[in-house]
């Protein structure tokens, strides 16, 4: 299920979103909004999660976990709290 967040957070870090994603492969890769190439690219759904993660807490952005359809599976926000 999707987690709801607000508008005004997702505008915000728009921009340094991460997003796991499967690819035409079958592997997931992890992908900033708006980039053109993958960040990086996994063997697992389990490992590229894990990668977004960590970049999300670093960056301080909202992670956009997508299942094998493309649709947002779940978001996890790590933005600052203000």
């Amino acid at each position: 299920m999707e987690k709801i967040i607000s508008s005004n957070s997702v505008h915000k870090a728009d921009k340094d979103a991460q997003h796991v994603l499967i690819n035409l492969k079958g592997e997931w890769s992890v992908k900033r909004s708006g980039a053109v190439k993958v960040s990086r690219t996994f063997p697992s759904k389990a490992d590229a999660i894990r990668y977004a993660r960590n970049l999300g807490k670093r960056l301080h952005t909202i992670v956009f976990i997508h299942d094998e359809s493309g649709n947002v599976q779940k978001v996890e926000n790590f933005e600052k709290k203000e």
